[in-house]
């Protein structure tokens, strides 16, 4: 039994698993509605806040390098921008998990200037 839930942790921490996969599988299976979805929730939220942090070290890092180099924005780096401006990030945040999944999402808001 220890086993399932741990299969089902690893399984909803990888990225196009994730819980909305994982849970109707394990529920359809015949485990306990509640420990399932909170095991699969814990093991979604560890990989996703450890992305986070790591992505965000990596982008001040590259901040820093950055010397007073002129950059020119691209025509993808202003619609990004638009999007981020019209819908804002708790947009993003609320609404990506169900189209692109939660890794995805945490990665389009710590680029858009979320931090950890």
């Amino acid at each position: 039994m220890i086993w399932t839930y741990f299969i089902i942790f690893i399984l909803a921490a990888i990225p196009f698993f994730e819980v909305t996969m994982i849970v109707p599988i394990a529920i359809i299976g015949g485990m306990p509605a509640v420990p399932v979805i909170l095991i699969a929730i814990l093991g979604n939220l560890l990989t996703v806040a450890l992305f986070i942090i790591f992505v965000d070290s990596i982008r001040n890092w590259r901040k820093k390098r950055k010397t007073n180099v002129k950059t020119n924005d691209s025509k993808r780096h202003q619609r990004a921008k638009k999007i981020r401006d019209k819908y804002g990030l708790p947009g993003l945040a609320f609404i990506g998990p169900f189209f692109i999944g939660t890794h995805l999402t945490a990665l389009l808001a710590v680029t858009f200037g979320g931090h950890a």
